[in-house]
């Protein structure tokens, strides 16, 4: 599938990184592990305006998802896990969106996305 660029919306994603040991006040390890993010990377692509009947078919009719992302090319380093920045672009705030599914085809790859509580 190829997409028109004039079709193409800006968006960022951040992609889940190892958990880096918590400290407490004094400078002790806690045992816990955090939850980090990446950096922010910009990628362009269609974002459907919001989830239809035919996009049922490709990732399945019980996954519930808000919005569908079609990029060229295969091989992103898109996971299940990267958090999205869609519909508010301003990176100082929380991701509005996270991927719930990848499907790689032949020459393009399509993400489900969910939008999240912030």
């Amino acid at each position: 599938m190829r997409t028109l660029d004039r079709n193409k919306r800006k968006f960022y994603y951040q992609n889940y990184q190892e958990g880096e040991m918590l400290k407490d006040a004094n400078g002790d390890y806690t045992g816990e592990e955090g939850i980090s993010y990446s950096d922010a990377k910009e990628v362009r692509g269609y974002i459907t305006p919001a989830r239809g009947d035919a996009e049922n078919v490709e990732f399945g009719t019980d996954l519930q998802y808000d919005k569908t992302v079609i990029l060229e090319g295969i091989g992103w380093d898109i996971t299940e896990n990267s958090l999205l920045y869609i519909d508010d672009l301003d990176l100082s705030h929380q991701p509005d969106y996270k991927v719930l599914r990848i499907a790689e085809h032949l020459n393009h790859t399509t993400l489900a996305v969910v939008k999240v509580a912030r």
